[in-house]
């Protein structure tokens, strides 16, 4: 299944948005009881940030596996796509990407 970056947008917003939404509600219940003093406060864009590069770290950049798998076939001589796969998985890939 391809997944385009438009699709893992979509996916980050909603998350955004939901994260935002629970956050507020936190915080009202905060402002009703907290204590008068000094406060550090940061932004939720900041927070949001943080969460979404704790979750980028955790997935892999490369899929080593599949890199190895390949790099197998190929160097057997056993890796052949043939030319209509290819351009059948570019026009899906540019399609899924103009999905919003």
């Amino acid at each position: 299944m391809q997944i385009s970056n438009k699709q893992i947008e979509s996916v980050f917003r909603a998350v955004s948005d939901q994260l935002r939404s629970e956050k507020a509600g936190r915080a009202k219940k905060e402002d009703q009881a907290a204590p008068s003093g000094d406060q550090a406060l940061i932004s939720s864009q900041a927070t949001e940030l943080s969460r979404f590069r704790e979750m980028l770290a955790k997935i892999p950049d490369v899929r080593e596996d599949r890199v190895a798998e390949l790099a197998e076939k190929l160097a057997s001589g056993q890796y052949r796509p043939a030319s209509t796969e290819i351009a059948e998985k570019m026009l899906v890939r540019e399609l899924a990407d103009r999905l919003k």
